[in-house]
């Protein structure tokens, strides 16, 4: 299986079929133990299903989780874009699926790979969003795509970077790379991802598995 083939449910919640084929060639361009490592290598900050084997997997899959529930709703275009402001469906369904491919990714190159316990490097925001970017860019160099579709990646592409860059949120320096400090959440879908991913990594906040993969879409 590939890495894309862990995330199916999840991918099928984007409805841009270009952006979807993006986040499934990026997952499949990541490191493959990203669906077998936990989300934490210490163990100190995810609850109990983040843990062991595939815990990352069900890490993502939580913070994708928890934001399907709030797009649902109008909890998600008030968040983003303002109770008071009248906006299209379709732009809905655009930063909608910014936000779940900024949350499929967002984790996608945490793995040290080079380490033996493929520990955490502190700067993957920065190379989940460099290799979305890159298969971005490989996907439009090699494809025939009509000018509507090029106009949402001109749009969509900078969106899922920038909130896949800034997600860890208020932690954006460590003593490990003293040279790198990550953006900060800045944007309403910025901070959207990155509260998706806080929620995601809270010990007290259990998420039903069972119930959710009986769940259709």
């Amino acid at each position: 299986m590939t890495n894309a083939d862990y995330f199916q449910k999840e991918i099928g919640y984007i409805k841009n079929n270009i952006i979807k084929t993006i986040v499934t060639d990026t997952l499949n361009n990541a490191p493959e133990c990203i669906v077998h490592i936990p989300a934490s290598s210490s163990g100190k900050y995810h609850p109990s299903y983040s843990l062991g084997e595939g815990g990352l997997m069900r890490h993502i899959k939580a913070a994708v989780g928890i934001a399907h529930s709030l797009i649902a709703t109008d909890i998600f275009k008030n968040f983003i874009f303002g109770s008071d402001v009248k906006v299209d469906s379709e732009m809905i369904d655009l930063y909608a699926d910014c936000a779940y491919a900024a949350l499929i990714l967002h984790d996608c190159m945490k793995p040290d790979v080079e380490s033996e316990n493929k520990s955490t490097r502190f700067d993957h925001p920065l190379l989940g969003a460099k290799l979305f970017t890159d298969t971005a860019n490989d996907f439009i160099s090699h494809y025939c795509i009509s000018v509507k579709d090029k106009e949402v990646l001109q749009t969509s592409v900078p969106l899922i970077k920038s909130a896949i860059e800034s997600h860890m949120g208020q932690w954006s320096e460590s003593d490990h790379m003293p040279d790198v400090v990550l953006p900060k959440p800045k944007t309403t879908l910025q901070q959207f991802v990155h509260l998706m991913d806080y929620l995601g990594s809270r010990k007290f906040l259990i998420f039903d598995f069972d119930v959710y993969n009986s769940i259709d879409r």
